[in-house]
């Protein structure tokens, strides 16, 4: 039964220290993909997080880069219709 109580621990602190490096993984994406001439769309970034096994919402995607211009990344959002 301990084990069983290890492999649950396990899984529980590998999926909330993804959830915490999230911002992190979302920063790493824009720094290393994005330019002025090659913009990303919320589809692109919550793929890129998906291949990383980061499974997040599009609001909550929202909200980490909110996030990440109030603390001074020069992020530029752009809405388009469809």
């Amino acid at each position: 039964m301990i084990v069983c109580y290890k492999k649950l621990w396990k899984l529980l602190i590998d999926k909330n220290m993804k959830k915490k490096d999230r911002i992190l993984y979302v920063l790493k994406y824009l720094w290393q993909n994005i330019d002025e001439d090659h913009l990303a769309t919320v589809a692109d970034i919550l793929d890129a997080l998906a291949d990383e096994d980061i499974k997040v919402e599009r609001h909550a995607l929202a909200a980490d880069i909110e996030q990440l211009i109030v603390f001074g990344i020069d992020i530029v959002r752009e809405k388009f219709s469809k």
